[in-house]
């Protein structure tokens, strides 16, 4: 977030890779970003591995929950030191 320049507020919506619901509850009370605004599916998918982003992100699409012009975080971990991240506006309903 520090560098695409916008802040804890700004955020819409995080969408996590969903390791599991101890880490995704964890990153959700070290972060600024209220814990409702942290997206999961992990009771209904489990951990679905490098396509956990990418489902989770059209499960909200599908419900309508992300809409046009909100500021999404997409935040990835894998084995050893390997993570990603991204900000994107969502511009499509």
């Amino acid at each position: 977030m520090e560098a695409a320049n916008i802040s804890a507020e700004e955020v819409d919506y995080v969408l996590p890779h969903q390791a599991n619901l101890r880490i995704l509850d964890a990153a959700s009370k070290k972060l600024p970003i209220p814990a409702e605004k942290f997206l999961n599916n992990i009771r209904g998918t489990g951990n679905t591995s490098a396509a956990s982003i990418a489902i989770l992100l059209d499960e909200a699409r599908k419900s309508g929950t992300i809409k046009a012009g909100q500021l999404l975080v997409m935040s990835a971990f894998g084995a050893g030191l390997t993570t990603g991240a991204c900000t994107i506006k969502w511009s499509k309903d």
